[in-house]
């Protein structure tokens, strides 16, 4: 069976794209300069991202990895 941690790697590659975004964005706005705004939203940004990943975190905590994905009653002999 299919543990539920493969659950996790498509979850990785979005969170490596977010932040790798935010990097550039960062990036960008220390190079080039930005108005008082952007700066805001920069930190804004950056802020919600690690709110985001921490209550993720808390969340996902309580979570048995190794238990298989699909669990159903069909692939199991009935108890009697």
């Amino acid at each position: 069976m299919v543990p539920i941690s493969v659950l996790l790697i498509p979850f990785a590659l979005f969170t490596a794209g977010v932040i790798a975004y935010g990097f550039l964005t960062t990036w960008n706005l220390y190079r080039f300069g930005g108005e008082f705004l952007a700066y805001v939203a920069t930190f804004l940004f950056w802020a919600l991202t690690a709110t985001v990943l921490f209550l993720t975190w808390m969340t996902l905590s309580d979570v048995d990895w190794t238990r298989p994905l699909l669990e159903l009653g069909v692939f199991t002999a009935p108890s009697f």
